[in-house]
């Protein structure tokens, strides 16, 4: 079984609440795997806790990069996921403003154990950010998702090496930015894609790799059974 995109959906905080982020609702059906790309303010040192609506999902943190002094970048996914047709994911933290950004991405497909493999890099006053090695899973059939967390940008920001970019959230008085894409790739193959944007900026980006349902195993062979027959010759 292959992975398949679903569905996306961005959300962050709110001047009145700085230590909470909701994300849109949206229609999760079908998904079995979901990603939370998490983007919040440097100086927030507390891990965030993950909910939805749907509950008894466990929220497991993937990989955090950390931009000193500017921003933090997280992935987190929950395997084999109850899901719904209005579906929402909220990020908070205790006692410190976080400044939320996040970015929801629903898939079929995926691995009951899917982690694989992560990359990351953060960049300073930089117009592009790349992880700082390529990644390559481990086995065919994976699906790799690219997050980028950002200190000021509000223009657009791309992304190349045959990634899909799903969601991207700008930067306002409320929210750090963030970005989420994805390639599913059929042949295991190094990835390193580069996000682009118009003018500099402080920035943390993560890559993983994730197993397809399809990996470990095949189809079963042929069944031979053998079958034997007792005889008695009879002469008249």
């Amino acid at each position: 079984m292959a992975w398949v995109f679903i569905n996306a959906a961005t959300g962050r905080s709110t001047i009145a609440d700085a230590q909470t982020g909701t994300t849109t609702s949206a229609s999760m059906t079908g998904a079995d795997t979901l990603f939370l790309i998490v983007t919040n303010a440097e100086s927030a040192s507390g891990d965030p806790v993950i909910t939805d609506n749907v509950g008894g999902n466990t929220w497991v943190e993937v990989i955090q990069t950390t931009n000193a002094g500017a921003t933090h970048c997280r992935i987190f996914r929950a395997a084999s996921a109850a899901v719904s047709g209005s579906m929402a994911v909220t990020a908070t933290t205790t006692g410190e403003n976080s400044y939320f950004g996040l970015i929801l991405l629903g898939f079929s497909g995926g691995h009951a154990s899917p982690d694989n493999l992560t990359a990351n890099n953060t960049g300073d006053a930089v117009t592009s950010l790349a992880v700082s090695s390529p990644l390559t899973p481990s086995e065919n059939n994976c699906l790799v998702v690219a997050g980028i967390s950002f200190a000021r940008t509000s223009g657009s920001n791309s992304i190349d090496g045959g990634f899909a970019a799903t969601e991207i959230l700008g930067v306002s008085s409320e929210s750090f930015g963030a970005a989420g894409a994805y390639l599913i790739q059929t042949t295991a193959t190094a990835a390193q894609p580069t996000w682009s944007w118009s003018g500099s900026d402080d920035a943390a980006t993560n890559l993983a790799s994730f197993k397809s349902a399809a990996g470990g195993g095949g189809a079963p062979g042929p069944v031979v059974r053998t079958v034997s027959f007792n005889y008695q010759r009879i002469q008249y």
